[in-house]
């Protein structure tokens, strides 16, 4: 429950759902930094909810079990913060909804890039989510599942290796004129 991860954010978004009559559970799994325990308190303070939502963190190991467990994860670490999480919880078959402009292109669907950190219009993208028929669901579940499985480390390598290949004139020159400047 770190505030780089900008909880308060969802959590006015899910009391905006609440106020619509939207029906949802939500659940956040993670301790507080122990230098952020004061924001932590903060936040049960100012979001009461967070008293029956949250939930203490759980080890590595058991993330593919909770991923798997939920419809919907939400991240909305900053643009830049590239969170592995996202593809964990792709994995499992949830439906993705994230602040990273890069993850969105990946996806290729608006409806799961968030935008801004306005809880009302996360709250709109929510319930419109959270409305999808079960069928449809379960295709975009499918799809966040095999995007998952087409990023691994052997896709990049080989990626790594073409681009290598592709421009080995270029990056001997270049290691060149570094040896060259030492």
């Amino acid at each position: 429950m770190s505030r780089s991860k900008r909880p308060e954010i969802l959590l006015g978004a899910l009391r905006e759902l609440k106020k619509k009559g939207v029906e949802f559970t939500a659940k956040f799994y993670g301790d507080p930094p122990a230098t952020e325990t004061d924001f932590y308190e903060n936040l049960k303070e100012n979001f009461p909810e967070l008293k029956q939502w949250g939930i203490a963190g759980i080890p590595n190991t058991e993330a593919p079990r909770v991923f798997s467990a939920n419809e919907i994860f939400v991240n909305l670490s900053p643009a830049g913060m590239y969170d592995k999480t996202l593809f964990e919880a792709a994995a499992c078959g949830c439906l993705v909804l994230a602040v990273s402009p890069d993850f969105a292109e990946l996806v290729g669907d608006e409806r799961f890039y968030i935008t801004g950190t306005n809880p009302a219009a996360i709250a709109d993208k929510l319930e419109k989510i959270l409305n999808l028929s079960d069928s449809e669901k379960s295709a975009l579940s499918e799809k966040f599942r095999n995007l998952s499985a087409s990023q691994n480390l052997k896709k990049l390598s080989d990626q790594l290796l073409v681009e290598i290949s592709e421009n080995q004139g270029e990056i001997s020159n270049e290691v060149d004129k570094q040896k060259g400047a030492v």
